[in-house]
């Protein structure tokens, strides 16, 4: 596909394939995390944000070009910094990491997403840097 955007070679490519005809998609219907155990708000509020991660997926949302996609973040979504960018997002996904380590069930409902591995290595090496104690290596 000369001059094609990346999304229009990747849909040519796939589609064109000889396999094809073999494919089915699949469509997921149920957020089942939403439905766990929450009030009638917390549903609402999360469907609203699940409804527009999707819209921005379909490219419902926001200006698409080759490489990015641009578009406007509603202030209550957003976590404010003033140098280090790491320490709000760790305070506000694991709110008193420290006392918060005993009970094991403390990280179950909580992760951080992120773009990229060099992100995820500064994230882990900053939380490790507030455990004290000896660090252990277990290689498998």
């Amino acid at each position: 596909m000369p001059k094609g955007t990346r999304q229009e070679i990747v849909n040519a490519t796939i589609n064109s394939s000889y396999i094809w005809n073999y494919c089915e998609v699949l469509t997921l219907t149920k957020n089942m995390r939403l439905l766990s155990g929450a009030s009638d708000a917390d549903i609402k509020e999360k469907r609203l944000f699940s409804d527009w991660v999707l819209a921005i997926c379909d490219g419902k949302v926001g200006l698409i070009n080759d490489v990015d996609i641009c578009l406007q973040i509603s202030p209550d979504s957003l976590i404010h910094s003033s140098g280090n960018h790491v320490q709000p997002i760790v305070d506000s996904t694991y709110p008193n990491l420290l006392d918060g380590m005993i009970d094991i069930s403390y990280f179950k409902d909580k992760a951080i997403l992120a773009p990229s591995n060099s992100i995820v290595d500064q994230i882990n090496d900053y939380m490790l840097d507030m455990m004290s104690g000896e660090e252990k290596t277990y290689l498998s």
